[in-house]
């Protein structure tokens, strides 16, 4: 739908034609063709008779096709697994796994926040970089921190359509957000035959988690709605961990056609 404009307000339909591809124009500047996706995985493996050992190693990093500068995801996963017999009655082993993330996100699907939706709402006669020297040399141009490009050129603002339509490419510009977390999974195991029969194994296991964000907010005039006055930086860190403890005994036996088993055990 197009703002504050009709057919019969401009001269021909040239100019209308024209205006109708400035606005997808417009649009589409929020997009991206080239949204890269990498993804890379490496395993190994190995042991003998007594030890095995498996490692693998991830590398995931996604751009978004929306705003691929404001929408970004990088992970990297390490696991290591490995199982060891220490002696014809005791084993040992362990299984490992880290995660990173990173990621810079943007809401896709807001009614009226989201860079598409904006783009589409976005007054057609406004430029996404302000180019009129009737218009650089008045208010708020004049005396306002308007956003600008890495030109220096500022970016359009709509004299008609205010409230969350703002332009989108200067909002992106100031959208300076990251959040990320850290999570270690692992457990470990010893399982001891005294006897035939009878095994005593002790597992314990722990999920530690690391995770926030950041935020900065630099000076800014995108409308006399949105606009900030002084620079701002938030960060938020937090860490949660769980961990379970288990060990049990158990003993089998057979009797002729007979099969006995026993188990006891505490979890924690």
């Amino acid at each position: 739908m197009l703002h504050y404009i009709t057919k019969q307000a401009l001269q021909t339909e040239e100019a209308y034609a024209y205006l109708i591809l400035q606005h997808l124009a417009k649009v589409l500047t929020v997009f991206s063709d080239d949204a890269r996706i990498q993804n890379n995985e490496l395993s190994l493996s190995g042991g003998g008779e007594k030890s095995t050992f498996y490692a693998s190693f991830g590398y995931l990093d996604q751009e978004g096709s929306v705003a691929p500068s404001n929408s970004q995801y990088e992970r990297f996963t390490l696991r290591l697994n490995s199982n060891h017999k220490i002696t014809k009655a005791i084993t040992f082993g362990n299984n490992i796994g880290y995660t990173r993330t990173s990621s810079v996100g943007i809401d896709p699907n807001s009614e009226w926040g989201a860079p598409l939706n904006r783009a589409i709402n976005m007054a057609p006669l406004t430029p996404v970089v302000e180019t009129d020297p009737s218009r650089l040399n008045a208010p708020p141009f004049t005396d306002q921190p308007v956003v600008r490009d890495v030109y220096g050129r500022p970016y359009g603002i709509s004299q008609n359509v205010f409230s969350e339509i703002l332009n989108p490419v200067a909002a992106l510009a100031v959208a300076q957000s990251k959040g990320w977390s850290d999570k270690i999974v692992g457990n470990a195991f010893a399982e001891i035959e005294p006897t035939t029969g009878l095994r005593l194994r002790s597992n314990i296991g722990v999920d530690l988690s690391f995770w926030g964000d950041q935020s900065f907010s630099p000076v800014y005039y995108l409308s006399g709605t949105f606009n900030n006055t002084l620079n701002d930086y938030t960060r938020n860190a937090n860490r949660g961990m769980f961990w379970l403890w288990e060990n049990t005994a158990s003993y089998n036996r057979s009797f002729g056609l007979h099969n006995f088993t026993a188990l006891i055990g505490t979890s924690a």
